[in-house]
């Protein structure tokens, strides 16, 4: 190799192997390489080798063009102002950094939308299928050549006023049965009707709307005639992955055993190293579902494997110490979750429901617990009333977070998920979480549970999904 590195790879390099010494590869994969890489390559041969892959290098440069928001420097007031319908497909929507970034300064703003809403859940469940976020933000988009739209979407107040209007209409009228995709949304919805008041507007964007309130339309069904509802400029669409929605809605790699799934997660992984991101590998998946280490349910109904957390601790924080070190704790979000790793804010993770076909309480095996027996667990959960910044006060950094993790296993799960919460927020580096095996989390664990009897199903073992570890990483 010629020792540039990973992130200045192009496609003369698909082929080409890069080896990394022993040192770094254990900064990269402290548990163990994605897949058999660690036991038919690193056992035999000593070193790491990770191949260059047309698909892997497709992925990288999409993800090389996203920014953090102080690095974007798009002028909204020239566009509001002085740019031309022209101009702005010329000199934005056509030029690859600067269409990205509208799509980003456009999805954070979805995305406050939807996590500041009173019904936060119903929205997130309506964008969860993959291309529904990145479709109404790239329909959005196009919006900026249009007027009088255009200037709501330069001002931040109006466009937030903006998004939410269309978010309200869009899941209001969807009601017939939950979107597969952005394209059955617009079948269903082919056209918003839209109003722009003038109050939302500040300062000089509030000289441009001549009316107190606009009615626009925004139509949806004509995108799907020519771009799926997922247009981006040529420079992209010539060389990114076919099918791949956008950077909101994630990457899954799927395909046969030993197609190279787990050289593109390692290549991923590698280039985020080297790009300073900061880097989550899941390697080994099978270590949350197949009893290889202890649980203990706590009285949300979770599941804490405590020795697990406690290593992915130690794994965050060999790969990403300096960034750790770095970076300050946002002490307006610290604290917000809980032993089992769920935030305040979220709904009971195991809530008390009625089967109707058994015709049975989903809680209905406390009847045959032994009087010692709730008495034990009854005083152990007395004993676990706390959480992480009860122990752990005042971080200064998220190494110190990370670091209680690792010293002590009974904040191991509440760390990790104080962890990935602040990397979530944080403007200072972005984030990529790579995770083998995925498919394991869709079928019941090996781990044995009388709880879990009545559910033909799960046949008496636990679901992953009341596992506390494995519902953060999903």
């Amino acid at each position: 190799m010629d020792g540039t590195g990973i992130r200045y790879h192009n496609y003369s390099a698909v082929g080409t192997y890069t080896v990394f010494p022993a040192q770094y590869k254990q900064r990269l994969f402290p548990s163990g390489a994605f897949g058999r890489i660690e036991k038919d390559e690193v056992e035999t041969t000593g070193t790491l080798g990770l191949m260059c892959r047309e698909q892997g290098l497709r992925i990288t440069n999409d993800l090389a063009r996203m920014t953090l928001p102080s690095e974007r420097n798009v002028d909204y007031g020239k566009i509001a102002h002085s740019m031309t319908s022209t101009q702005i497909k010329k000199d934005l929507l056509f030029d690859e950094v600067c269409y990205t970034a509208l799509v980003q300064d456009l999805s954070l703003d979805l995305h406050d939308v939807i996590f500041k809403s009173e019904k936060k859940l119903e929205l997130k469940k309506f964008f969860l299928p993959p291309g529904v976020f990145d479709g109404l933000i790239n329909v959005m988009v196009q919006q900026f050549t249009k007027n009088p739209i255009r200037v709501h979407l330069c001002d931040k107040n109006a466009r937030k006023a903006l998004v939410t209007q269309i978010v309200t209409k869009m899941v209001s009228s969807v009601t017939e049965r939950d979107p597969r995709s952005f394209a059955a949304v617009c079948e269903i919805l082919p056209c918003i009707k839209l109003e722009l008041p003038k109050a939302n507007l500040s300062g000089s964007f509030a000289d441009l709307q001549k009316h107190d309130v606009v009615a626009y339309k925004l139509y949806l069904q004509g995108y799907h005639k020519f771009c799926n509802h997922h247009w981006r400029p040529v420079d992209i669409r010539s060389v990114t992955n076919e099918g791949f929605k956008g950077a909101n809605s994630g990457v899954l790699l799927w395909g046969e055993q030993g197609c190279g799934k787990s050289q593109i997660l390692s290549y991923l992984t590698a280039w985020a190293h080297e790009s300073n991101w900061c880097s989550v590998a899941i390697t080994d998946h099978e270590a949350f579902v197949n009893k290889q280490y202890d649980i203990f349910r706590c009285k949300n109904g979770l599941y804490m494997q405590k020795e697990l957390a406690k290593r992915l601790c130690q794994d965050f924080l060999t790969s990403n110490e300096q960034l750790l070190r770095d970076t300050p704790v946002d002490m307006a979000i610290y604290g917000s979750y809980d032993l089992t790793g769920i935030r305040d804010d979220e709904p009971e993770p195991c809530p008390r429901v009625w089967d109707e076909a058994r015709k049975t309480w989903s809680d209905a095996w406390k009847e045959f617990l032994f009087e010692h027996e709730i008495n034990f667990y009854k005083n152990k959960y007395d004993r676990m009333n706390y959480r992480l910044s009860d122990k752990l006060r005042d971080p200064k950094t998220l190494y110190e977070i990370a670091e209680a993790g690792v010293k002590d296993a009974e904040v191991a799960t509440n760390a990790f998920g104080e962890l990935l919460n602040q990397c979530y927020h944080t403007d200072r580096f972005k984030t990529m979480m790579c995770v083998d095996g995925v498919n394991v989390f869709m079928q019941p664990s090996q781990y044995p549970s009388f709880r879990y009897a009545n559910q033909r199903k799960l046949n008496s073992f636990i679901p992953p999904y009341h596992l506390a570890l494995v519902r953060l990483i999903q």
